[in-house]
Formats: structure tokens, sequence, C-alpha cells
């Protein structure tokens, strides 16, 4: 199971992150999924920096949390497995990281 924890490290405070969320990769990539840029810029701000819409990921995420893991969003640990199990997994991680990527390297418009 890859975990993504918010807010239970020394580097929490400096970003902004509290609450001590933790979410499964693919639970992110679920919620994340559902959002859009016009969401993102309501709440990382207008013209936000690709460091404030990452902060602002973990409020959006949990606008979008449903109670429950669906075992399907996990990602399958390949230690001590073959290759091709590492291939799978390397993929699972590409998939689930696109939504936060997307959502971090999308400008949000500038309100000039």
């Amino acid at each position: 199971m890859m975990l993504v924890q918010f807010g239970l490290n020394s580097e929490a405070p400096r970003l902004g992150l509290g609450g001590g969320l933790s979410f499964v990769l693919g639970e992110l990539a679920h919620m994340l999924g559902r959002v859009d840029a016009d969401e993102m810029s309501r709440i990382a701000g207008p013209g936000a920096s690709a460091a404030e819409r990452l902060r602002a990921t973990v409020a959006v995420a949990k606008r979008h949390r449903t109670p429950g893991v669906d075992p399907a969003e996990d990602i399958v640990d390949p230690y001590g497995r073959s290759k091709s199990v590492y291939a799978d997994s390397f993929a699972q991680i590409q998939t689930a990281l696109a939504p936060l990527v997307r959502l971090v390297t999308t400008e949000s418009p500038s309100t000039d």
C-alpha cells in the first residue's frame, strides 16, 4: 500500500499542511481526478503558484473524499517480485500521479 501523508512531518508547517491527513495514493488520485481547473483556482486563488496549488490539493481532496478505500485504488507492492510486477507498480504510480501533476502544473487564471 502506498500511503501519502500530509501534515505529519517537519515540512508540514512550512507548507501549510496540517491535520495529519493520510490517503492511499490511488485514493488521492481518485479524489483529485474529480477536480477541474476552476475549482482549483477558487481554492488556491487566482494566479496561484505551483507551491500554492500543491498546498491547496489537501483542501480540494478533502472535499471529494468518500468513506472507505476501493482496493482497486491501491498500488501493488513489487518488493521481492518479478520485473513485470515492478513495471505494473510503476505504471500504477504514474497513473495515480497524473491528476496531482495536472492540478499543480496548470496555472490558475489571473484576475488582472
